[in-house]
């Protein structure tokens, strides 16, 4: 049930899409508040619509007083289940977030765990990648959890298989300092049908063609142009002069493609379509999004209205781009959360908070 909003709440943590049984989706944050009276800090699992923010469960999950919960502690999501550290292990159920897993059911299922349960939460690595849960009991036996599994396996050493494309480095920076940077968030160099998409100012573009292997840095005061070039993938060279590179009139500052979350690939949608994030050239400098159809045409654009320098997370996915901006709060040396929707359909911007 919808509750009133929270106090000058604030994003921390991780965020996820949740699949629901009737095919919708809403979007699994934390959001934390501190207590105007006794400076308490307080702790809730939220569920809202993606499309409009409209919050449709909430569940209180901690309480700490001095000082706040680290960013570590909330361990995050295997499976249908995210799990939180705080003065016991918990996990909650991503749908009702009713807790379904506790210090108890680990140990009704592993009898051996009984007053061997860390709560210390360096003691609890989890792999989204690869789908597993480290887990490293108070005797230091190592173990591991999978998702839908109640029983600890043995750790055996050997760490699980995950993607190629997938980066623990961003991954390892967003759990310590809780949040998403925009030079880790874009890349200006994708491939696709036998095409390298090249994001770049005309020096940048041709530094990359010129020695491959070439890095553009987002972050850089450039003004890119898109510049799509044909390749071979056997390495056979391409006959430019059938079939030559070209080099879109549409420019972007400090553009690059949004990647694949935690990963150094940019996303694409089922119809090829990307999106580039970029800033207006301004002192302060906003927050833009375009669209790019598989052929280098932007179908579209729009000014986010956010200081870029605000940007601290996203989710994307074929119809919506959202987009966690933290603002400050000087009177109470505390940050704001807001949430900002894009229909990636249209640019159109559909729900501040």
């Amino acid at each position: 049930m919808a509750q009133k909003d929270l106090p000058g709440y604030r994003k921390t943590g991780p965020v996820y899409i949740v699949n629901n049984a009737a095919g919708t989706q809403s979007v699994l944050s934390v959001a934390e508040y501190k207590s105007a009276t006794d400076s308490s800090w307080h702790y809730f699992l939220r569920l809202h619509t993606v499309k409009d923010n409209r919050e449709l469960n909430r569940k209180k999950i901690a309480v700490t007083h001095g000082r706040q919960l680290e960013p570590a502690q909330l361990i995050g999501r295997l499976g249908n289940i995210f799990y939180v550290v705080t003065d016991s292990l918990v996990g909650y159920d991503v749908h009702t977030l009713e807790p379904v897993v506790t210090e108890a059911t680990v140990i009704a299922a592993n009898p051996f765990m009984k007053d061997n349960i860390s709560r210390q939460h360096n003691n609890y690595l989890l792999d989204e990648a690869a789908g597993v849960l480290y887990v490293r009991a108070e005797n230091d036996d190592r173990y591991k959890l999978y998702p839908g599994a109640a029983i600890l396996y043995p750790d055996n050493g050997n760490n699980e298989p995950a993607p190629e494309e997938y980066s623990y480095e961003i991954n390892a920076n967003y759990r310590l300092y809780d949040r998403y940077t925009i030079k880790d968030a874009l890349t200006c160099v994708d491939t696709a049908d036998n095409n390298l998409y090249i994001l770049g100012s005309e020096k940048e573009t041709g530094h990359l063609l010129s020695y491959f292997g070439t890095a553009i840095f987002p972050e850089r005061e450039e003004i890119r142009q898109l510049t799509i070039v044909p390749y071979h993938a056997d390495g056979e060279k391409p006959d430019y002069n059938t079939n030559p590179p070209k080099t879109k009139e549409d420019s972007y500052l400090k553009g690059g493609f949004l990647q694949n979350k935690f990963c150094t690939t940019a996303w694409k949608s089922k119809q090829g379509e990307s999106v580039i994030l970029f800033q207006t050239n301004a002192k302060k400098q906003i927050l833009c999004v375009a669209l790019i159809d598989k052929n280098g045409i932007e179908n579209w654009r729009a000014e986010i209205g956010r200081a870029a320098n605000t940007f601290i997370d996203y989710l994307v996915g074929e119809g919506n781009l959202l987009l966690w901006f933290n603002y400050p709060d000087i009177k109470n040396n505390h940050f704001e959360t807001g949430v900002v929707n894009v229909d990636l359909v249209n640019g159109r911007i559909n729900s501040y908070e």
